[in-house]
């Protein structure tokens, strides 16, 4: 067999593992599912001593808690759905540059149109926002919401600006409130 063949077979399983993985993991968690896939690093399926090793890496020990408390659901759906028989499952943190891979993590949306980043906004803005993320305990969760009150900030300035050109070209003149 081929390289070109071999490799694309390898790439392919990857593929109907990582498929199987994501539809049990949604039946499982529902509305979770995004969560747990976005923190899933990696996931492999084995053969191992004459039966079947699933291997799943996640960044955060939290992770692993939850997969470790519906793991025989997890085997079961994939058995039922997919015939995937594993006997055995195991569950890992992920260590070094292996915790930034999220290969089931949805792509962030692009907006168009922006004209400001966080450069733009002030130093006190930006340490505002530190401030009050600064009360939350999780490190993945304190830098989403941090992310998410910059994003908010830089979308305000956006709308802020838009209404005043609005109000510009209609002869309105106010000054410019700056963040």
């Amino acid at each position: 067999m081929g390289r070109n063949r071999k490799a694309a077979l390898i790439n392919a399983r990857i593929m109907e593992v990582h498929a199987h993985y994501r539809a049990v993991i949604e039946q499982v968690y529902a509305d979770a599912a995004p969560m747990i896939l976005e923190h899933t690093n990696a996931v492999f399926i084995m053969n191992e001593d004459g039966g079947r090793r699933m291997v799943v890496y996640v960044d955060e020990a939290l992770f692993k808690a939850e997969l470790n408390a519906q793991r025989e659901m997890i085997k079961c759906l994939l058995n039922e759905r997919f015939s995937e028989c594993v006997e055995r499952f195991d569950l890992m943190v992920s260590r070094g540059e292996h915790r930034h891979r999220h290969p089931f993590a949805l792509p962030e949306p692009v907006e168009q149109g922006l004209r400001y980043g966080v450069g733009d906004l002030s130093r006190a803005a930006r340490d505002n926002a530190a401030a009050v993320a600064s009360a939350v305990q999780s490190d993945t969760v304190r830098e989403a919401f941090s992310k998410a009150m910059i994003s908010d900030i830089l979308r305000k300035m956006e709308e802020n600006d838009t209404e005043a050109s609005k109000r510009a070209s209609e002869g309105i003149l106010e000054p410019k409130n700056t963040i």
